[in-house]
Order: structure tokens, then sequence, then C-alpha cells
């Protein structure tokens, strides 16, 4: 499992880099070409609230359309969850945090992950194959030692 996650990421980080390479230009030059890549990672936006005095903003990554192609075989998670908090009065990122999420499948499965630290978002990969209704609960324990939690549904067609 481990070595499909750094697969992923890998990959993931190639797409970015690729993408960054696509950007420039100045002067007469032709617009640059947007990346279809780094729009697919940004995710799909799935929920938006505030719980005590911090906006949790999560999203939802395709996994096989952020990376057309791209997917190591074997993989069998097909989604990104990406969870990102920022304090609600400031808009100040906060990346401090000790995050899981529990998730309960439209056949009665559950399945717990902490999500790591990323970047810009904590976040983790789950195996989302089955059509139906998701159930998440995110929990999370902020540097200000408050525990918090958020609950959302996602929907697999």
């Amino acid at each position: 499992m481990r070595k499909y996650v750094i697969s992923v990421l890998s990959i993931l980080g190639m797409a970015v880099l690729l993408a960054s390479c696509q950007k420039g230009g100045g002067g007469n030059e032709a617009p640059p070409v947007q990346s279809t890549v780094s729009t697919a990672f940004q995710g799909k936006l799935v929920h938006e609230e505030v719980v005590r005095d911090v906006k949790v903003t999560i999203r939802m990554v395709n996994i096989k359309e952020a990376l057309k192609g791209m997917v190591p075989e074997g993989l069998k998670d097909t989604h990104h969850l990406k969870v990102v908090f920022t304090d609600a009065a400031t808009g100040a990122l906060l990346k401090e945090a000790e995050v899981t999420a529990t998730v309960l499948g439209p056949d009665g499965t559950v399945v717990e992950k902490k999500l790591p630290s990323m970047e810009d978002h904590f976040g983790a990969d789950f195996d989302l194959s089955k059509k139906g209704t998701y159930e998440f609960l995110v929990k999370f324990l902020l540097k200000d030692g408050k525990k918090r939690s958020g609950k959302f549904r996602y929907e697999v067609s």
C-alpha cells in the first residue's frame, strides 16, 4: 500500500512540474496552454463549513481524471480527499493539525485513515469504487488544542 501511495505522489509531483513548465511566456508569445492535470488535481469542491472559528474546505480528486493514464497498475484507491483549514476571521492557512477521516461506504464498510499534511492541505487516498453515497466524518485537532469535526456526504454514480 505504501508503495502505491509513494507512486501516486511521485506521479502527481511530476504532473505539477510539467504543468508549471507550461506556464511562462511574455512579450508577443501565444498564451500558455492550460494544464488539465493541475486543474483536475485541484479537485471538486464537495463541502465547506465553519467549525468553531475554523473554515473547513473539502475537495475530492478523482485520481484517474487527475493523472490521465498515469495511474500505477494495481492501485485500488480511486479518490484523493483534500482538506484545507483556514482561520475563519483572517483567512490564514492552518497547517498544523492531527486529522483523521472515517468513511462509511454504501456497502456498510468503514475505513479510517490519518490525513497527513501535504503542502497546502491534509489528504489521503480512498477506494470509492462502489456506486452510492459515502459518508465522511473528519476529525481534527489544531494547534489551539480544540477538538473539532465535520461531516459530509459524497455521491459516486
